[in-house]
């Protein structure tokens, strides 16, 4: 059996545990404590935490409790790529969407999605009453405005070098790997610096 990657290893289980983005979390957190009735649009540099915000939402009160309680008719939390949605599988998503159950869908690369496959979402948005839906993106230029203008925009920035630094630090903590002389603490520091920002870049070379 593979070896868990570090990436997903060490992936935040909190929000509070999510590094470098107070913004981000402050705006998300004033979502879910209104319920995260409100479609959410992320965007931002690759490897900056949206993923891990997402994942960590299903998890924070009281959206926890909502969806325990819609559980087996809903209750669930359903990452999708937006890159692979077809006709099909977007029809099938509004569809379930549309029925009973609170549910969470997460659309990573929704800039990738094609524009006939943002229409039939777009349209989704408007009908339903239990779903929320969460968009991830690079670049807000290639979401439809018919999304954008249905989503609450929250901004990710790209990490600092010592953000980077605390990610690869806290990682090395929790496997247990002595950083402590002058050489591993310059060679993660340059590390650091290489990822330029990108918290999944880091963590990626260090498993190297």
């Amino acid at each position: 059996m593979a070896e868990e990657r570090l990436v997903e290893k060490w992936r935040p289980k909190s929000l509070d545990e999510i590094i470098g983005q107070p913004k981000a979390i402050r705006l998300v957190k004033r979502n879910v404590k209104n319920g995260l009735r409100a479609h959410l649009l992320f965007w931002g540099p690759i490897g900056v935490g949206k993923t891990s915000v997402a994942k960590c939402l299903p998890k924070e009160k009281p959206l926890a409790e909502e969806l325990e309680k819609s559980a087996p008719v809903g209750g669930d939390f359903v990452p999708k790529n937006g890159r692979e949605l077809d006709r099909d599988k977007t029809r099938e998503i509004s569809r379930a969407a549309k029925s009973a159950g609170r549910r969470i869908y997460f659309i990573d690369e929704a800039d990738g999605m094609r524009k006939d496959i943002q229409q039939i979402l777009r349209t989704t948005l408007e009908l339903v009453t239990e779903t929320t839906f969460i968009f991830s993106c690079n670049d807000l230029s290639d979401i439809a405005e018919g999304i954008n203008s249905r989503c609450s925009p929250i901004p990710f920035k790209k990490l600092e070098d010592e953000h980077i630094m605390e990610i690869i630090l806290r990682v090395c903590k929790g496997e247990g790997w002595d950083v402590s002389s002058k050489e591993a603490k310059k060679a993660l520091e340059s590390l650091a610096k290489h990822a330029d920002g990108d918290g999944r870049k880091a963590l990626n070379i260090l498993e190297l």
